[in-house]
């Protein structure tokens, strides 16, 4: 059974702690997964905090053209997308991300029914 969503983030985190080449997409189900970038362009050059991490929700959650079908409403794959992700940049600023690793993939996998 395909999941109800599947999300993914990458960035490069700069020895200042601003994000670079962001890259955010969603998808799930039937749907192919596609890159948000309003949503990129929003965290792109800023530092990984609780109102980027709100900015990144809002933007996947009104960005992502999610799909409705018998097994979840669009509004609901797109809460669990925008989660996921919010979740995997929030890892981010983990004490080993801030400690020198360059490259961080903060995507956390997919979303399925029950998650």
């Amino acid at each position: 059974m395909p999941s109800l969503a599947a999300a993914a983030l990458t960035a490069v985190i700069r020895e200042d702690g601003t994000l670079r080449a962001v890259r955010v997409a969603a998808g799930g189900g039937s749907s192919a997964a596609r890159r948000l970038r309003g949503t990129e362009q929003e965290l792109e050059g800023r530092g990984v905090d609780a109102t980027l991490v709100r900015k990144l929700q809002t933007g996947v959650q009104e960005e992502w053209p999610a799909f409705a079908d018998a097994f979840a409403s669009a509004e609901y794959r797109r809460l669990a997308a925008a989660n996921v992700l919010a979740a995997g940049l929030w890892e981010l600023r983990r004490p080993e991300a801030e400690a020198g690793r360059k490259n961080v993939e903060g995507g956390r996998g997919t979303a399925d029914e029950a998650g």
